[in-house]
C-alpha cells in the first residue's frame, strides 16, 4: 500500500517538473527572436488554465481516476511533442501546446489526488503535507532544470527534456 502511494506521489512530481519547466521558460520563448512578444503575454497564457481545471473537476468526478492519470500521460506528451516541433515558430502551435499541457497536467494531479486519498482511507491530512511536498519539490526541480536546458538547448531542449 505505502508503495502504491509513493508512486503515485512521484509521477505527479514528475508532471509537474515537466509542466513547471516548460512555463519558467515559457517567458523567454515568447522574448526570442522568433516571437519578441514583452513578458506580459505569458500572462495570457495563464488564462488557459482557469478553463482547463474546471473541465478536468468535472471529468474527475465522474471518470475513474486511473484512467485520467493514463489520459494525462497522453497528455503531457503529446502537448511536448507540439511544443517541440510547432512551439518553436508558430503561435497557434505554442497555444494549442500550452492547452494541452494544462489538461494534462490538471487531469494527472486532480485524478492522481483522488488515488492517493482513496488508497488510505480517512488519512487525507496525513497524506496531504507529503503530497503537496513532493508534487512541489518536483515542481522547484522542474523549473530549475528548464532553465538550465534553456541556456544550453533553447526551447527544444526544454521540450526534450520536460
Amino acid at each position: 500500500m505505502k508503495t502504491l502511494v509513493i508512486q503515485q506521489i512521484f509521477k505527479l512530481a514528475l508532471v509537474f517538473a515537466a509542466f513547471n519547466a516548460t512555463w519558467v521558460t515559457l517567458v523567454f520563448r515568447l522574448e526570442s527572436i522568433a516571437y519578441n512578444y514583452a513578458n506580459r503575454v505569458a500572462s495570457l497564457f495563464g488564462i488557459i488554465g482557469l478553463f482547463t481545471t474546471s473541465i478536468v473537476g468535472w471529468v474527475a468526478d465522474k471518470q475513474d481516476p486511473r484512467m485520467l492519470v493514463g489520459i494525462a500521460v497522453i497528455l503531457s506528451l503529446s502537448a511536448f511533442v507540439i511544443l517541440w516541433i510547432a512551439g518553436g515558430t508558430h503561435l497557434m502551435g505554442l497555444i494549442l501546446g500550452v492547452l494541452i499541457l494544462d489538461l494534462g497536467m490538471h487531469t494527472g494531479y486532480i485524478s492522481n489526488q483522488i488515488r492517493v486519498y482513496n488508497l488510505v482511507p480517512n488519512a487525507e491530512s496525513r497524506l496531504n503535507p507529503v503530497y503537496m511536498v513532493t508534487n512541489y519539490t518536483g515542481g522547484a526541480l522542474g523549473s530549475f532544470l528548464g532553465t538550465y536546458t534553456w541556456g544550453l538547448w533553447q526551447w527544444k531542449g526544454v521540450c526534450t527534456l520536460a
